[in-house]
């Protein structure tokens, strides 16, 4: 007995990483199932490590088939039914959202403002009320996607982005343009409630380790987008150059064409929408507009009809009773406890000096465009090279994730690549825009993709039941960080876009300055990398013992918190040691199985192992 017990101890120390895996979704085997097997407690010495091995492989199994019939008992569907859902309706929106962004700045010059610093003025005026206003709103949908539904959230967001565009395809004007600010209140929850409905469909040792856990996973669904994103680049650059392909088709680009005919403020002055007029297909930019429009209209369809609720049943509440009784922590800034250890707190504050800089991408972005003013189609050709390297890299972050961690090989590749980036577009003098063919390739395409997948990291060291409070807490830092800074981006745009080269990417050295404040903050990150803590499977234990797991709120609204009230003891290991007795015993058992050379043990010496080896988990308990 005190050798089955000294081997019993040597795979719960192996197991570790597995079991607080599984038991943060509880998806463990039946103690009972266990018990009642019988096996032989005398191990030989030269078996754990191959029995190791197959307990590994026994418990992943035992959780993912544990986890895909819970999905389907509550969803109707298979976790992998879902993801293709989740899939098919992310290339739809990378479509039309690629057919937008490809046309945005030359369609708003043509049916709207002309004016460059009249376009950034307006984008300001209406962007920073638009971000406050979600700074505010966000959180408060975020613990309602926790709490009552993902599904009704992502459809009411997909509404609203579908009608935006079909607003500015039908009735371009100022006015609209700042209502479809209005309808972006709610529009743009849809994109962190996404990442929430992810953790429901995957397991807990998908989301945290396995190829690199969210971070590979968002990496293949950012492959899979791609692809949508190269038809729609395909199918907007064939339009554009419609009417050079001798078909007969006289269908230019509007703005291009008329250019020199607008006014300073106008080239179609208020009330008219279209240059005859009347409302007309002027051109490929409103023929894309409108080809994004019926895209985004089928992602509706789709989300509306075949979407399911993801929200476990038993943590499900309806709206009424989530105001009535918890109004007190619903202010978003309740959201932000979320940040709930030492670890969490730093990254959060790293990506907040992104934020800043995100608040100025506009400006950025046009304090750069102002030097060549580029057309559509050149812009395009640029974004297919970026495109083209953001994919082949977006195909390694899995691998890339899994041998270095995320802060050695996502956070800090990104800054430094930025940064490079960063003095390649200020030191670009005018007339050399050539050399966009090989700096957005080279830096754009790999910085774009390594600072999509930051975030992924702090996802990995939350919860699943508060993926949706987290997210939107981080969409409350972002926004409020865009409603304010994006007047500061905008001035120091407007009062320095005519000096004299280098200077007049004024917006460009500033931001180079702040990735520099950023890479000392990531280096700094290196001394708490939580690597090897998710590799041992310990990525929530830091979580689960802060003061906000311990809360009334979480234990309430949480599975895990379930566990915690068990009589278990507060802290997050202990509750585990439950779970940890089932796969020893497991692991005994599949080791018995592979034995032949072990005779086994009389029926009375079975039962008095059995009787023994209670004992000892009780006292162990």
């Amino acid at each position: 007995m005190a050798l089955a017990e000294r081997d019993f101890v040597g795979v719960a120390d192996d197991l570790n990483a597995d079991i607080t895996r599984v038991a943060a979704d509880e998806h463990t085997p039946s103690v009972n199932a266990v018990k009642d097997a019988d096996y032989d407690l005398d191990i030989d010495a030269a078996s754990p490590k191959t029995m190791r091995s197959e307990a590994q492989a026994t418990v992943r199994s035992l959780a993912q088939s544990e986890h895909i019939e819970q999905f389907l008992k509550y969803t109707g569907m298979t976790p992998d039914r879902c993801y293709f859902l989740v899939l098919a309706s992310l290339i739809l929106r990378v479509m039309g959202g690629c057919w937008v962004a490809m046309v945005a700045l030359e369609y708003t010059r043509y049916y709207v403002i002309n004016d460059l610093g009249q376009v950034d003025v307006l984008r300001t005026l209406t962007g920073s009320p638009q971000y406050l206003m979600q700074a505010f709103l966000f959180p408060f949908l975020g613990v309602v996607s926790d709490r009552v539904s993902r599904k009704k959230i992502i459809l009411a967001s997909s509404l609203c982005t579908c009608l935006s565009a079909w607003l500015l395809t039908t009735m371009p004007s100022v006015e609209i343009y700042v209502a479809t600010k209005a309808l972006a209140l709610i529009a743009d929850v849809g994109s962190p409630i996404r990442d929430a409905m992810l953790r429901d469909i995957f397991s807990a040792e998908e989301w945290e380790n396995s190829q690199g856990g969210v971070t590979g996973l968002r990496a293949k669904m950012a492959v899979i987008g791609q692809v949508g994103f190269g038809i729609a680049m395909l199918v907007g650059m064939c339009i554009m150059k419609m009417d050079q392909m001798g078909l007969g088709i006289e269908l230019h680009n509007e703005y291009t064409w008329h250019k020199k005919e607008c006014d300073e403020h106008y080239c179609l002055t208020p009330g008219r929408f279209s240059w005859d007029g009347g409302w007309a297909i002027d051109g490929s930019l409103r023929l894309l507009m409108l080809l994004a429009s019926v895209v985004l209209s089928l992602d509706v369809a789709l989300v509306l009809f075949a979407f399911p609720e993801t929200i476990r049943p038993e943590l499900r509440t309806s709206m009424r009773e989530l105001v009535t009784q918890h109004w007190r922590e619903l202010a978003p800034w309740t959201n932000m406890r979320v940040f709930a250890t030492k670890e969490l707190r730093m990254l959060m504050s790293i990506r907040c000096l992104g934020y800043f800089l995100a608040a100025g991408g506009g400006s950025i972005f046009m304090s750069f465009y102002a030097r060549f003013e580029f057309d559509t189609f050149t812009m395009m050709t640029h974004t297919v090279l970026a495109g083209s390297a953001t994919w082949f890299l977006t195909l390694a972050v899995p691998k890339i994730v899994e041998r270095f961690g995320d802060v050695r090989g996502v956070w800090i590749p990104s800054v430094l690549i930025s940064l490079i980036y960063g003095f390649s577009c200020a030191l670009m003098p005018a007339g050399y825009g050539y050399l966009v063919y090989v700096t957005w390739p080279l830096l754009a395409g790999p910085s774009f993709a390594l600072n999509g997948f930051a975030p992924d990291l702090m996802a990995k060291l939350i919860p699943g039941e508060v993926q949706g409070t987290f997210q939107t807490a981080k969409s409350f830092v972002m926004r409020l960080s865009m409603a304010v800074f994006m007047w500061p981006w905008n001035q120091l745009f407007v009062h320095t876009k005519n000096l004299s080269y280098p200077f007049d990417a004024t917006c460009v050295w500033v931001s180079i300055a702040i990735g520099f404040v950023m890479l000392l903050l990531v280096l700094r990150l290196l001394r708490h990398d939580p690597r090897d803590t998710i590799r041992q499977g310990k990525a929530l234990e830091a979580f689960m013992a802060s003061s906000y797991a311990q809360s009334a709120w979480y234990l309430k609204h949480s599975k895990s918190g379930e566990i915690e009230v068990a009589d278990v003891g507060n802290n997050f290991t202990t509750a585990k040691h439950m779970q940890q007795l089932d796969i020893m015993h497991a692991a005994t058992k599949l080791h018995m199985t592979r034995s032949t050379n072990m005779d086994p043990e009389p029926q009375g010496d079975v039962e008095a192992a059995n009787k023994e080896r209670t004992n000892a988990d009780t006292v162990s308990l």
